[in-house]
């Protein structure tokens, strides 16, 4: 199964490009839930032990707080999810599944 590009990723996230900065635009969804939908989704794909169910949980208040979108945390790398607090193999994680989980809401 190819891998949606980038831009098929922002198409699907509701994200437009006006200059050089990308801009939201959601019609029938707000962001904030779209993240929620997706932490959920990523617990239930990959959560596990209560330990890791915790920590992503964790990690999705964390992205609350900071009011990331999924164009966000598809671009975050490791560094930059220790800065955040968020283990870096859940951070790692949920970066990578982002394309996965748009693909899965397209079906």
């Amino acid at each position: 199964m190819p891998h949606p590009s980038p831009a098929a990723i922002q198409q699907a996230a509701g994200v437009v490009a006006r200059g050089s900065s990308p801009v939201r635009v959601m019609e029938d969804e707000a962001p904030d839930d779209l993240v929620d939908e997706y932490i959920e989704w990523f617990i239930n794909r990959r959560g596990g032990k209560e330990a890791r169910v915790a920590a992503i949980k964790k990690a999705g208040g964390v992205l609350a707080e900071q009011f990331f979108d999924l164009l966000a945390i598809y671009k975050l790398k490791g560094d930059e999810w220790e800065r955040l607090g968020v283990p870096v193999g859940i951070g790692l994680g949920l970066s990578r599944d982002v394309k996965i989980f748009l693909s899965s809401r397209e079906v």
